[in-house]
């Protein structure tokens, strides 16, 4: 529970646009299919934010949602959806009903694609700086600062989650050999291509200087192209994602 005070000076704060939206808490839930929901807890700051954010938004974007829609709407519930669902098959004489499920939903959608198509009913600057702020404020998984999602594609830890029994596959079946220089070359070589990954997540040399500077390096920074193989092994990219790094994240 935050304070008067508190709630004074977040208020001084987003008036004077000092603001800063922090990282979630990584959280992992069990899934009826055997599978972990991975969720992400706000602080109590940036939750009441988001609150006035919705607040804000649904007024106006509400009306426009569809008639069937019950998800996550005020005065909405899936006790409706029921019976709307109830109705159509008595009206229309349907005789199935479908539940069907995104996989990775929330994960997967494209940032700018959403700022672009809020932009079409708000034009304040300052609740879009907001909303831009929470899709890019990052995860804390642990001690480790990861980026919330890329932009309709594919995060580091699904391409890790799809790498890592490839290369269990490959070393196991391989292992009666000996080619642990061979495996060291590889691993060197997996390491530099994940940070190339990871740079092209972060798009911006701003944000490369953002991980240094919580890694407590001291700026200035030399501004790198991040799409660019070379730099990939840049001494700033090793800085930023040292070997330890790749531990961390479940290499």
């Amino acid at each position: 529970m935050m304070q008067d005070n508190e709630l004074d000076t977040l208020l001084l704060e987003l008036k004077e646009k000092r603001y800063q939206a922090q990282p979630v808490k990584r959280v992992e839930i069990d899934k009826d299919d055997g599978g972990k929901r991975l969720l992400g807890i706000p602080t109590v700051r940036d939750r009441i934010v988001q609150q006035c954010l919705t607040n804000i938004m649904t007024p106006i974007f509400d009306p426009h949602f569809h008639p069937s829609s019950y998800g996550y709407r005020v005065g909405r519930s899936c006790h409706q959806a029921i019976s709307k669902a109830t109705l159509f098959i008595r009206k229309y004489g349907k005789r199935h009903v479908v539940d069907m499920d995104l996989s990775k939903c929330f994960d997967m959608l494209d940032h700018d694609l959403i700022i672009k198509c809020v932009r079409k009913r708000i034009a304040d600057g300052s609740i879009l700086k907001l909303i831009d702020m929470f899709f890019k404020s990052g995860v804390m998984a642990g001690s480790n600062w990861q980026e919330s999602a890329l932009n309709g594609g594919v995060n580091l830890a699904t391409v890790l989650q799809r790498l890592n029994p490839v290369l269990r596959g490959f070393t196991n079946y391989f292992k009666i050999a000996n080619i642990s220089t061979i495996l060291k070359r590889l691993a060197t070589w997996i390491r530099r291509r994940l940070r190339s990954v990871q740079l092209n997540l972060w798009k911006k040399a701003t944000k490369l200087h953002r991980r240094l500077k919580q890694l407590k390096y001291e700026p200035p920074f030399k501004f790198i192209d991040l799409s660019s193989w070379r730099n990939s092994a840049s001494p700033l990219a090793s800085y930023a994602m040292p070997n330890c790094w790749f531990d961390e994240i479940g290499l």
